[in-house]
């Protein structure tokens, strides 16, 4: 009893020690973060805290086990697997049995596949200490604390397939292990509420999927963070070939709750993106994390902070491809060498309260620092731009202090534009910097400051050192604000009727809105107006209230960013000596939205529906437009715009059979200036815009040519319904229909081009632009296109569209061309799962003219005429033309009128290649015509390749089917195709199997096809083809071990394919008894 009550107040003392223990501890912690100053450019905070730990109360408590009395390292292969792990049915998760105790070490030997790991009880470790265990189809799994996963080798390719899971838990570790996932939703290491852990030295790879679906590749990221706070990412190399790389992510999945990861350590890791807008390379999305001591290379973004403060990045090595730095507010850019190229900016200031402080920058073509927010510090840097600003702003930006920079730039050293006319940088401070500019002026703030003089507070000290192409110091290298006459009206807005009878109150002359119609003003149109416009200057919501305008025009422009119009009807029909009538504007607004207008615009010289210059972020939506005109005649023209939305709207094009000739250019309005190679007629146009969304819209046409024309040199009229032009990118042109019907020469559904003609690629393209579920029907006349790859169009995915063309003399005879997929000066065309029917007198179902390095595959075509070409290729080089089906019927549909010489003459070949097309690859394909040629090869195209093809002519088949005139290799095509398989099968060493295989193809006539059967090495037979099965008896041999074997089965015989199939033998020994 007595030893009892000592042994009770022993314990009673050891816990009053430690309690006091603890509490000192506190308050030495706390004294020393309250008396230590720290420098507000220094992540030495971020260190103490991630040293100190952190608290974990907040964390989700988890039954604590007893840790098993002298913890055990247990080895695990795939024959004692399932005594440790099992699945779960009441949580469809693996968990482990009750031999696995907390505190073991888990030791993996050999390679597992298709099975899961959790660590859920504390203090367990995973493993392989002879670093020899291969994970195939595995997720290992933490969800338990003080976990630890080292040297395994994961290799994930299922959907939805992780690497290593870490999930709502603490000081987990994972190390030193080498994870690779490739497929959709596939993630490497997922952490979901992880709280002060470690992951170090890990080789991580996600890898691009083939042919994704749309939207799906940025959910293939390599590692991703979510709610998960004071952990430490250290020296991983991180490979991410097409989504981010490091993510610490606000969104959930399947896998993740989401959001924000606070006051984690990215240190040391090497990092490489891919060449996708999907992919930045490091991207964080929290607060107070520090980003320090990487190597980043590729991705849209280098290194990119989004949604919240106090992300300190330092001591990088950066490069990528559009922005190497994209920062948030609050945040430090310390001490990194930032290396961009072609068009990329070193860093964008994303958000407010920004320090770039102590970097080196070079840029090529773009600025090497972008200020699109206020509070902005740059300091010490040593700024090279090449070809370009080294310093560049545009907007309402304020508190900018530019000082102690050495800066060297090809164009303005700092330049700062107006985005409105009261919308311009000021508050500045350029002082102590050293500007050598090529460029008029080393600083040019003309468009700065504000429209007061007194209000412009811009100071460029005497202290900066200036030299420009004009001369040196402030007289010579710096062009000064200059302060605009008015004053600023109050920011009040109001509401508003407006009729005819007092429209002069609110709009002057010339139809720009009067200072009364303040921002954020709430405008009712009613009734009729004649011959009045309406351009808006503030931020409005217009609403029209049986509103009919009849000729006049609705413009946004200035600061009209953020308005609305709708319900308004625009009747511009009135044929009038009034030239570029535009219907609606929108002139450098961004965020507008434009909804169930109705226009019918004509005009003489320049007739937009609606005009998008220069603004962004606008939804034009649920619009019915029509116009016609006798020069320029355009639905919807989208000029130098990105991000907008085009949606759910009808456009009726009245073409005019007014005879335009082709002079290489048009000069538009002062605004469009004068555009090369761009054509006068289209639904929707754009040009010099990027990652806009042309979506659900549907264009038909009329046209005053009534009867079939030919063109000329003083006729070559062209209409087509969507086009992308030069140097727009990354545009989604989904689910519209296009229905043009037009006599007119030229007719085109869709198409996109990257450069007027004679431009170089690596000078001006339009590239990774995707047109998707589209429906395009083209009754045409003399020239008829379904779709064009143009000149410098690379990347383009062309995929599940519908194409139907049809040229026509008239209502019952065909016209000369018709043209399904047009390749011209293009590369990398990625065009797939598409449907296009063409007939015409002399039909190119594929024309492939000087492109290389495309993709032609998984489509169906259709072909008529009395020259049927299925592909004709000239000039073009490293094409592939794979799993495709080419229906080619040579029938009389009429003759060919030859205008103008023709890149390649008409013809009856299934596949063409002429004029020096090397290196083009035919395989897999169905081409069936009823022509002398299924294939047709010149002498002087060399190194291709037309294998494995159903080849079928008039009276030849498979490689027969082929007039090779070159080197080319022709070999295994065939008339039939051949489907087989094999089945696995069991068997006793000593004992006898029957393996089986089964066949089928499109005709019943399988008499001379014969199946070969090899089981390993072994041919064991041959047999012939029965009711769509073949099989063989063999008996095995006694030396024979237990093992799996490969059964391979070979098909093959006159006119059929090759086809191999594969299944597996088991072959084992009879038990023994002893």
């Amino acid at each position: 009893m007595k030893s009892s009550y000592l042994f009770f107040l022993l314990i009673i003392l050891l816990m009053t020690l430690s309690v006091v223990s603890a509490d000192s501890g506190m308050d030495d912690m706390s004294n020393a973060l309250s008396d230590e100053k720290v420098d507000d450019h220094s992540p030495k905070a971020m260190e103490n805290i991630m040293d100190d730990g952190v608290d974990e109360s907040s964390i989700r408590q988890e039954d604590t086990k007893n840790i098993k009395a002298g913890s055990v390292t247990t080895q695990i292969t795939t024959d004692n697997y399932k005594q440790y792990f099992k699945h779960d049915t009441s949580t469809n998760q693996t968990v482990t049995t009750g031999l696995v105790y907390s505190g073991d070490t888990i030791n993996l030997e050999g390679t597992f596949s298709n099975v899961n790991f959790t660590l859920d009880k504390e203090n367990l470790t995973l493993t392989s200490t002879k670093k020899n265990a291969h994970l195939i189809n595995c997720t290992v799994a933490i969800t338990a604390k003080n976990c630890r996963v080292s040297n395994l080798n994961l290799n994930n390719t299922n959907p939805f397939g992780l690497g290593i899971f870490v999930n709502h838990t603490s000081n987990a570790t994972v190390v030193n292990n080498t994870v690779f996932v490739q497929n959709l939703y596939a993630y490497g290491i997922v952490c979901d509420q992880m709280i002060n852990s470690t992951l170090d030295s890990n080789n991580i790879t996600s890898k691009r999927v083939d042919n994704p679906p749309l939207f799906s590749n940025y959910k293939q990221c390599a590692l991703v963070l979510t709610s998960s706070h004071y952990n430490k990412i250290l020296n991983n190399r991180v490979n991410c070939t097409f989504a981010n790389g490091i993510y610490l992510s606000v969104y959930g999945s399947v896998f993740m709750d989401g959001g924000y990861s606070d006051n984690n350590l990215i240190e040391g890791n090497y990092v490489l993106g891919g060449d996708s807008v999907w992919c930045y390379t490091i991207q964080v999305m929290g607060s107070n994390n520090v980003i320090r001591k990487n190597t980043v290379f590729g991705g849209h973004r280098g290194v990119s902070c989004e949604g919240n403060k106090n992300n300190t990045i330092i001591e990088n090595d950066i490069r990528a491809i559009m922005q190497a730095v994209h920062t948030s507010g609050n945040c430090r850019v310390l001490n990194n060498n930032i290396t961009v190229n072609e068009s990329a900016v070193g860093v964008y200031t994303g958000d407010a309260d920004v320090i770039i402080e102590n970097n080196k920058i070079n840029s090529l073509n773009s600025p090497a620092i972008r200020i699109a927010s206020s509070n902005v510090k740059i300091n010490n840097n040593t700024i090279i731009s090449s070809n370009s600003y080294a310093i560049h702003s545009k907007g309402a930006h304020k508190n900018i202090n530019i000082t102690n920079n050495n800066i060297s730039s090809q164009e303005t050293g700092i330049l700062f534009e107006k985005q409105s006319k009261t919308k311009r940088v000021n508050v500045v401070l350029v002082h102590n910097n050293k500007i050598t500019s090529k460029s008029t002026y080393a600083i040019d703030f003309s468009q700065a400051g504000s429209l007061q003089e007194d209000e412009i507070i811009i100071n460029v000290t005497k202290n900066n050192v200036l030299l420009s192409t004009k001369g040196s110091g402030l007289t010579n290298a710096y062009l000064a604000p200059t302060a605009l006459s008015g004053s600023i009206p109050v920011e009040k807005g109001i509401n508003a009727t407006i009729t005819m009878s007092n429209y002069n109150t609110y709009f002057n002359s010339e139809g720009i809105s009067k200072p009364i119609i303040t921002p954020n003003s709430n405008i009712t149109l009613k009734g009729t107006f004649n011959d009045v416009n309406f351009q808006f200057t503030n931020q409005v919501n217009v609403v029209g209230q049986n509103c009919l305008i009849n000729m006049g025009s609705i413009i946004l422009s200035e600061d009209a960013s953020l308005s609305s119009i709708r319900n308004i009807r625009i009747n511009n029909t009135k044929k009038t000596s009034n030239v570029n009538r535009h219907a609606v504007e929108l002139i450098e607004v961004n965020n507008c939205n434009i909804t169930n207008i109705t226009i019918d615009n004509y005009d003489l010289a320049e007739s937009i529906g609606i005009l998008v210059y220069s603004s962004s972020g606008n939804n034009l939506i649920n619009n019915s437009i029509t116009t016609s005109g006798d020069y320029v005649n355009d639905g919807i023209f989208i000029y130098t715009s990105d991000i907008n939305t085009i949606k759910n709207n009808n456009i009726l094009i009245h073409q005019t059979n007014n005879p335009h000739e082709d002079f290489g250019e048009i000069m538009f309005s002062e605004k469009l200036g004068t555009i090369k190679n761009i054509q006068h007629e289209h639904g929707i146009l754009m040009i010099y815009s990027s990652s806009n969304i042309i979506d659900h819209n549907i264009i038909t046409s009329k046209s005053q040519f009534k009867s079939y024309t030919r063109p000329s040199d003083e006729l070559s009229n062209i209409l087509t319904g969507i086009k992308i032009y030069y140097d727009s990118h990354l545009n989604n042109i989904t689910y519209n229909q296009v229905y043009l019907d037009s006599y007119a020469p030229y007719t085109v559904g869709m198409s996109v081009v990257g450069a007027p003609s004679a431009t170089p690629l690596i000078r001006l393209n339009s590239s990774n632009n995707s047109f998707r579920k589209n429906t395009v029907k083209v009754l045409g006349g003399y020239d008829t296109t379904g779709f064009i790859a143009g000149l410098n169009s690379v990347d383009t995915t062309f995929t599940q569209n519908s194409i139907t063309i049809t040229p026509r003399r008239s209502a019952k005879y065909y016209a000369d061309y018709g043209y399904g997929l047009v390749l011209n000066h293009t590369t990398r065309l990625n065009f797939t799962n598409n449907n296009v029917t063409s007939k015409a007198a002399s039909t190119y179902n594929v024309m492939i003219d000087h492109s290389n390095n495309n993709v032609i595959t998984d489509s169906i075509f259709k072909v008529k005429g009395t020259y049927p070409y299925g592909v004709a290729s000239t000039s073009s080089t490293h094409n592939t033309i794979t799993n495709n089906i080419f229906d080619i019927t040579m029938k009389n549909y009429g003759t060919t009128t030859s205008i103008y010489p023709a890149q390649i003459s008409n013809g009856d070949y299934g596949v063409f290649l002429t004029k020096k097309s090397h290196n083009n690859s035919i395989t897999s394909n169905t081409v069936k015509t009823n022509a002398q040629w299924a294939v047709m090869i010149d002498e002087d195209c060399v190194q291709n390749n037309v294998t494995n093809n159903s080849l079928q002519a008039n009276k030849t088949f498979g490689d027969n089917a082929v007039k090779n005139k070159s080197s080319a290799r022709i070999q295994n095509n065939y008339l039939y195709p051949i489907k087989c398989s094999a089945k696995n099968v069991d068997g006793i060493v000593g004992g006898k199997i029957t393996l089986v295989a089964y066949m089928s193809s499109r005709t019943k006539d399988t008499s001379n096809v014969t199946a070969t059967f090899r089981l390993g090495d072994v041919v064991v037979g041959k047999s012939k083809i029965t009711d769509g099965k073949a099989s063989v008896n063999y008996q095995i041999p006694d030396y024979y071990r237990s093992a799996n074997y490969d059964v391979i089965v070979v098909m093959g015989g006159t006119n059929f394919q090759n086809s191999t199939a594969r299944a597996t033998a088991t072959i084992t020994k009879n038990q023994t008894k002893t």
